[in-house]
């Protein structure tokens, strides 16, 4: 990931604006539990309909301020993600430009065809993901553990147990789903190239009569590639069941010990009403951060990709000598010519001597040399 910030820059003036409207929608949302607590406590208990206009009034302005608050960062953080996916296709575009014909080989062009657009993709809806619920999240749970611990007392030492388990279990089935990443994009990379020849040669397959072989070879890298995103996507529909059960055993929690200490009168209904929606609220934030680190290792794997294209060398490089405009000619001195991988020098080829007396070789043993 540090290479592709380090290519395209996000614009900071967007980012410090989102962060602070975040901030803002994050401070609005969180008063509207107490703000119901002191209604019921001292406006319904009371019997005072006009403090209970007030407040209704003042909860109605924080709903206001937090939907205007999450529309606005929604359109900044899809702005920052465009363009920076934007960005990075520019500089792939670039690179690829410059890359030699070997290196263009080694990659394979349904390779670079799946980075440039599906990983680009990939990474785009990560850096969204995380610009709105990456950061809102420990927001939200930072500022409701401390509200809950404030309001709700007792009650929210269920918490103690309730959010290491949520961790721990989100953790588990996250990692383990997290080394199936790379080997989908392979195994991706590997069908689009099948996909890709079966294309550019179709009339030869058709030529020879091999297109049964030709379907058989997709429909082998297709169940392979089938395989593991079954996998996977066991792994990762696993966590939202686990996550709803510790959600409503943390629920069923809360609200009975809640109804004790309210029946023992250590603790006022309203403040059982908001602490319950504090709970609600963290247990809702660590859902949403075990949704962004659900992505990372897709995203993390597709950022691999593009950054190996960046990365890469050009293994064809210009003379460091300047050529002039003059008129003259061309003398080749020590030049040889070898496929990547193969054997170097002109003794190992097959024994051929040119027509003309051209000098082909430097070496006055070679048998081109002339």
């Amino acid at each position: 990931m540090r290479t592709l910030f380090s290519c395209v820059k996000i614009n900071k003036k967007y980012l410090a604006g989102l962060l602070v409207l975040m901030m803002i929608g994050t401070v609005a949302e969180m008063m509207l539990p107490t703000l119901l607590a002191t209604m019921i406590d001292k406006g319904i208990a009371e019997e005072s309909r006009s403090y209970i206009i007030t407040i209704a009034i003042i909860m109605a302005v924080m709903a206001v301020i937090t939907c205007v608050a999450n529309i606005v960062t929604t359109a900044l953080s899809a702005k920052i993600s465009t363009g920076f996916a934007a960005g990075l296709r520019k500089e792939i575009f670039h690179k690829v430009q410059d890359l030699s014909a070997a290196d263009m080989d080694r990659f394979g062009t349904a390779s670079l065809v799946a980075r440039s657009t599906s990983d680009v993709t990939n990474v785009q809806s990560f850096l969204t993901l995380l610009l709105r619920m990456g950061v809102m999240a420990p927001l939200m749970a930072i500022a409701g553990m401390v509200l809950s611990a404030a309001t709700g007392g007792k009650v929210s030492s269920v918490l103690n147990v309730a959010i290491p388990v949520l961790l721990i279990s989100a953790a588990v089935i996250i990692l383990a789903a997290a080394r199936y990443s790379v080997s989908m994009r392979k195994k991706m990379d590997r069908m689009n190239s099948l996909f890709l020849e079966t294309l550019e040669g179709v009339r030869v397959i058709r030529a020879f009569n091999r297109q049964q072989t030709e379907m058989d070879r997709f429909r082998d890298e297709n169940q392979e590639y089938t395989k593991v995103m079954m996998k996977s996507g066991r792994l990762t529909g696993a966590l939202m069941p686990v996550i709803q059960v510790i959600f409503g055993v943390t629920t069923a929690a809360v609200m009975g010990l809640g109804s004790y200490y309210v029946g023992i009168g250590e603790m006022e209904v309203g403040a059982l009403v908001a602490n319950s929606q504090y709970i609600s609220m963290i247990l809702m934030s660590v859902i949403l951060l075990a949704a962004v680190i659900m992505m990372f290792p897709n995203a993390y794997a597709c950022a691999g990709r593009i950054r190996e294209v960046l990365e890469t060398e050009n293994s064809m490089k210009d003379g460091e000598e300047a050529v002039g405009t003059e008129k003259g000619s061309i003398e080749f001195r020590d030049v040889t010519f070898a496929y990547p991988g193969g054997r170097r020098g002109c003794e190992e080829v097959a024994p051929f001597r040119p027509q003309k007396a051209y000098r082909l070789c430097a070496s006055e043993k070679c048998p081109f040399y002339r």
